[in-house]
């Protein structure tokens, strides 16, 4: 399948793309720490096994899919991303969010949990309403 030249010209610039993959990368590292650190007894429902894998879940494979979404959006569609405009704030209140719920979970601090969980609600909110409104003029 030969891509058309506007699609190539309405995919965003590279940096945009590239923090997530970036944040991917160190939050899988991370997660290999966190797992290697903790201990084997550790029951299931321990916070601090719930964010382990929090770190890996929301740290690693929501930042690859949220970048990759970025990047697939505009050529398959074949229309630009709705808005670019602020996505350096929608990633980094994402990175804040991420990072205060596991770290919240990781020491069994609630508000710092509760805090870091609502800025990445509040990210993923953002995100999904320019990724929906991005399909509003597709024809």
């Amino acid at each position: 399948m030969m891509l058309s030249q506007s699609a190539i010209d309405m995919a965003p610039p590279f940096a945009t793309v590239s923090r997530y993959f970036l944040f991917g990368l160190f939050a899988l590292v991370c997660s290999f720490g966190v797992l290697l650190m903790g201990e084997a007894s550790l029951p299931l429902l321990d916070f601090r096994v719930a964010g382990a894998l929090h770190v890996y879940l929301l740290g690693f494979v929501m930042s690859v899919i949220l970048g990759a979404l970025y990047q697939l959006v505009p050529v398959v569609l074949e229309a630009p991303f709705y808005s670019l405009f602020g996505s350096f704030w929608l990633f980094s209140l994402f990175i804040i969010g991420v990072v205060g719920l596991c770290l919240g979970m990781l020491l069994g601090f609630m508000p710092l949990m509760h805090g870091g969980g609502t800025l990445v609600f509040l990210s993923l909110a953002w995100f999904d309403l320019l990724f929906m409104a991005s399909f509003l003029h597709v024809r």
